[in-house]
C-alpha cells in the first residue's frame, strides 16, 4: 500500500482529490495554492508490516497565474531589410521545460504553422530569409499540461521589412573636372541611418581597394582623392552593405563621371572688339578655356605676371570677366589671366 506526504504531514484521501486510497498513483483534480509543496511517498507490505524507505521528493509549485510573455527580436531594432535573418523569440520568466509556444500574426486566430522560410522551434520563430510579406503584427502565448492551460497574449511586436535601400553619390568637395593634383572627395549616403552601413565604392563597374594612393577608412561613407592624376578618370558609383550581415546591400548609387585634364590655356576677348579704345568707354575682358565653369577661381594681370589686379573704382573683376567702367589713359596695356 502506498502513502503521501506533502511537507512531511501524510495527505488523507479527501474528495478534493482523487487516490484508490492506497494506490500507487495521487491525482490532484483542480491545483490551486494549498497544493504547493515539498511531495514524498513510501510503500508498506501490510501482511508483514515492512515499510519502504522514503522516496526522492519532488517540488510542485501552483503559481497564481501563467505570467503573461514577452516577444523580444534579434536583429533588435524596428527595421529588417529583405533577405535578412530575423528571429523572435517568447520568454515569460518562468522554467521553460514543459511548455508549448504558439506563434500567431496579424490575428490571434490561428496559430502560425511551420514553412521552409519561416520554422518555429520551441520558444523562438526563425524567419530565414525576410520578404516583405513577413511584415506584420506578432503576438505569442505559453500552454502545458493535458488541458492546455494557456497564458494570456503577449504584447504585440510589429515587424516591418523594407526593401534595401538607394544609395546617393555626391561630389563633397573638388569637383567632376579637376586638374592633376587636386584633392577630391566623394560621399556616399543611405536613405535613413548610415551607421548600419559599410561602403563599397567602384570606378568603371570595378571595386576600389583602398590603397595609399587615396584616402578612404575601407567602410568609411566618403572617398577621397589626395591628388588627382589621368587615372582616377571614371565613372564612380558605390552601394552599401548592411554591417550586421553580409546578406544584404543597398541598390548601386547613381553614377558621378570625373575627368582629370591637364590645365587649360584661357582666351581673353574683348567686348566692344577691337584694338583702340577711347578714354570714357565701357570696357568688358572675359576669359574663357572651353570647360566646366563650375568650381574655377579667375585672376587677372596686367603688364606682369605677379600680383593679380584688384577691385577698384574704375575696374571692376567679377568671375571670368573683367570690366573697366570708364576707360583712362592709364588702363592701356598687356592684360594677362
Amino acid at each position: 500500500m502506498y502513502r503521501w506526504y506533502r511537507d512531511g504531514q501524510e495527505l488523507p484521501v479527501d474528495k478534493a482529490d482523487s487516490s484508490s486510497g492506497n494506490g500507487d498513483t495521487y491525482t490532484i483534480l483542480s491545483a490551486d495554492q494549498s497544493h504547493t509543496g515539498l511531495y514524498t511517498c513510501r510503500g508498506e507490505l501490510t501482511e508483514r508490516r515492512v515499510q519502504s524507505t522514503v522516496s526522492n521528493p519532488v517540488k510542485l509549485n501552483v503559481i497564481r497565474a501563467i505570467p503573461k510573455p514577452v516577444i523580444t527580436q534579434n536583429p533588435p531594432g524596428a527595421e529588417v531589410y529583405t533577405g535578412e535573418r530575423v528571429t523572435l523569440s517568447c520568454g515569460f520568466g518562468g522554467d521553460p521545460a514543459g511548455w508549448e509556444y504558439h506563434w500567431f500574426k496579424d490575428t490571434q486566430g490561428a496559430a502560425l504553422p511551420n514553412t521552409d522560410s519561416s520554422r518555429t522551434d520551441g520558444s523562438s520563430y526563425t524567419i530565414s530569409s525576410a520578404a516583405l510579406s513577413h511584415s506584420g503584427e506578432y503576438w505569442c502565448r505559453v500552454a502545458r499540461g493535458t488541458q492546455k492551460l494557456h497564458s494570456n497574449y503577449s504584447d504585440s511586436l510589429i515587424l516591418k521589412i523594407s526593401a534595401p535601400p538607394q544609395a546617393q553619390l555626391t561630389v563633397q568637395s573638388g569637383g567632376k573636372e579637376v586638374s592633376p593634383t587636386e584633392r577630391v572627395t566623394l560621399r556616399c549616403e543611405i536613405q535613413g541611418s548610415s551607421t548600419e552601413w559599410m561602403y563599397r565604392w567602384y570606378r568603371d563597374g570595378q571595386e576600389l581597394p583602398v590603397d595609399k594612393a587615396d584616402s578612404s577608412s575601407g567602410n568609411a561613407d566618403t572617398y577621397t582623392i589626395l591628388s588627382a592624376d589621368q587615372s582616377h578618370t571614371g565613372l564612380y558609383t558605390c552601394r552599401g552593405a548592411l554591417a550586421r550581415t553580409k546578406l544584404v546591400s543597398s541598390n548601386s548609387s547613381n553614377s558621378v563621371k570625373l575627368s582629370v585634364h591637364e590645365d587649360p590655356k584661357p582666351i581673353i576677348t574683348q567686348d566692344p572688339p577691337g584694338a583702340e579704345l577711347y578714354t570714357g568707354e565701357r570696357v568688358t575682358l572675359s576669359c574663357g578655356f572651353g570647360g566646366d565653369l563650375a568650381g574655377w577661381e579667375y585672376l587677372w594681370y596686367k603688364d606682369t605676371q605677379g600680383a593679380a589686379l584688384p577691385n577698384t573704382d574704375s575696374s571692376r573683376t567679377d568671375g571670368s570677366s573683367y570690366t573697366i567702367s570708364s576707360a583712362a589713359l592709364s588702363h592701356s596695356g598687356a592684360v594677362l589671366v
